[in-house]
């Protein structure tokens, strides 16, 4: 296996159990309208025969807390936040080609913003930015594995 490959799931194995000793988030806590990011994810339920490209794109953490859920959107505070997030996509036609990487954010979300996850493959790699929907500004991930 290609050590590139091997970095996103060493990553994960110690993010992982790191996790269990995080509160979880539990969502919006400051007055005023929250921001909110869609979740991204094909139209198909899973990665594989027929869906090459990114399949999903999940929040793992936002700040210091771990993200419970798999809900279509998440609402945070407006301000700055910290996001870890796990790309998974298929770079073949078949099954098991599946390749999975982790992208941390630091960005400012706006109160009553909206924003969606902006996902391709670029060079046999999943590219994830946040993209707000009314303006289309893009904020690059600041580190990616």
């Amino acid at each position: 296996m290609p050590a590139r490959k091997l970095v996103p799931i060493i990553l994960l194995a110690a993010l992982l159990p790191a996790c269990r000793s995080m509160p979880p988030y539990a969502g919006p806590r400051g007055p005023g309208t929250p921001a909110v990011i869609e979740a991204y994810a094909s139209p198909l339920s899973f990665c594989g025969l027929l869906t090459p490209g990114v399949c999903h794109a999940d929040i793992l953490l936002i700040d210091k807390s771990k993200l419970a859920s798999d809900a279509p959107e998440i609402a945070l505070d407006g301000g700055s936040h910290r996001l870890v997030v796990r790309c998974l996509s298929n770079m073949t036609l078949a099954t098991g080609g599946n390749e999975t990487s982790i992208h941390t954010f630091r960005m400012d979300f706006q109160p009553g913003a909206r924003y969606r996850f902006d996902a391709r493959v670029v060079d046999n790699r999943c590219q994830l930015a946040i993209a707000d929907k009314a303006s289309g500004k893009r904020s690059e991930a600041v580190e990616t594995y």
